[in-house]
């Protein structure tokens, strides 16, 4: 009786820790555009929710800005923390290697809803075959 309870709890703990990871693959952070050919990645340990990470996504690809309020970080000052983000436009060239690897660095606070995003560099990258 005693190994069949180690048992089962090794059975238990193996389906819980396979279940968070399957999980986190399905919240993961990347947002894809399929018509537009986009795919925006969002650091692996990002502390945005997914409604942020949604929003943050839909400013790099449609180019649309984010309103700002700021709340009470008059009083109290901002929380800032910076995040890379990239955006893999796909298919852009002929010729290998033709996908256009963009990452900007988003500034966020914790405090309210201030945004901030800046081009840091882009590149090409070997991404999709060629046709």
């Amino acid at each position: 009786m005693k190994y069949l309870f180690k048992i089962m709890s090794f059975i238990l703990v193996m389906l819980c820790f396979t279940l968070a990871i399957v999980a986190s693959e399905l919240n993961g952070p990347i947002i894809v555009y399929p018509d537009e050919g986009i795919t925006v990645r969002f650091e692996e340990n990002t502390s945005l929710s997914s409604a942020e990470m949604q929003a943050i996504a839909d400013s790099i690809v449609h180019d649309s800005p984010i309103p700002q309020t700021y709340a009470f970080c008059w009083l109290l000052g901002h929380d800032k923390i910076t995040e890379t983000v990239t955006a893999t436009h796909h298919k852009v060239d002929t010729y290998d290697p033709r996908c256009l690897l963009e990452i900007y660095l988003i500034t966020t606070c914790s405090r309210c809803d201030y945004y901030s995003e800046e081009f840091d560099s882009s590149g090409y990258i070997s991404c999709c075959p060629e046709d």
